[in-house]
């Protein structure tokens, strides 16, 4: 194993093997109705920031190839309407990866995770972060409210369509 490049498809499946999703916590969060008025106003805007993927590992020390990767995500989420704010989220939530049996140094280790974290642990906190924003909008008064479409694209894949 080579960092983030396989030596082959089978070294490949056997990483793939090796991991499952212990879980996906929400670690922090605080929402704030600000204003009232939006309930009874048309055409609201949510704006939504998320914050780099930070994620860290956390190897077992009684067996070198047993790990954790935990990958952070954070959100700033609001409902607007010209400059006006109605509502406001924030929140951080983890996705926890347990890995067992793998012999990998510390180097591939990192790079791997971190691959693994921009490709894969995105996909399950967005998940999580949908249900649980659109859960809060809901219980502070608001109407059910779709939230945009989150786009993930990898800087590789953009490169071809900026030309």
């Amino acid at each position: 194993m080579n960092g983030n490049n396989f030596e082959s498809k089978k070294e490949f499946d056997e990483f793939i093997k090796k991991i499952t999703l212990e879980d996906v916590v929400l670690v922090e969060s605080n929402s704030k109705v600000i204003s009232l008025s939006g309930r009874v106003e048309d055409n609201l805007e949510s704006n939504i920031d998320l914050t780099e993927m930070d994620f860290e590992t956390v190897i077992n020390m009684d067996n070198m190839k047993d790990f954790l990767i935990v990958c952070t995500l954070g959100c700033d989420f609001s409902i607007t309407k010209n400059t006006e704010q109605f509502l406001k989220i924030f929140t951080n939530v983890q996705a926890i990866y347990r890995v067992e049996n793998l012999d990998i140094d510390n180097y591939s280790l990192k790079e791997v995770a971190i691959g693994f974290a921009k490709e894969s642990a995105y996909l399950h906190i967005i998940s999580f972060l949908r249900v649980y924003i659109m859960d809060i909008v809901n219980k502070s008064g608001y109407p059910r409210y779709v939230l945009p479409l989150f786009k993930q694209i990898r800087d590789t894949q953009y490169e071809k369509y900026a030309e």
